[in-house]
């Protein structure tokens, strides 16, 4: 039998309680492989104690995830969707809020992930 894997994309909502991308991630496939995209435009916006506090929320989180969070330095649409594909994943989950600037980035995600060879999801 093959286990199917769903790719949630964390971004601002980081918490795992009642996170409504995971538990949908969760109800779509056999495993879950979180991911945070650190981009240059994040990094940017955000001073020195801003992001000391985020590595210690990632860190936080990667320990509460067994290690399995994936972090990574990339804009979003060049390395969420080769990821779908790398993993075999089946699903992607994102947290809808996001503020304006970041809609692009969504709608170009979005259509590189269904067209994907997988037919991955968006939700």
């Amino acid at each position: 039998m093959t286990m199917s894997t769903s790719l949630l994309w964390l971004r601002r909502d980081l918490r795992l309680a009642d996170h409504p991308a995971l538990l949908a991630a969760r109800d779509a496939a056999d495993e879950v492989i979180p991911v945070f995209v650190l981009d240059d435009g994040l990094i940017g916006l955000s001073g020195p104690a801003r992001l000391a506090f985020l590595y210690g929320c990632l860190r936080d989180l990667s320990d509460r995830t067994g290690g399995s969070l994936r972090v990574l330095r990339v804009r979003p649409e060049e390395v969420i969707a080769p990821a779908v594909s790398k993993s075999g994943g089946t699903s992607v989950h994102v947290s809808s809020a996001q503020p304006p600037s970041g809609r692009g980035a969504d709608a170009r995600f979005a259509a590189g992930v269904r067209s994907g060879p997988r037919g991955a999801t968006w939700s």
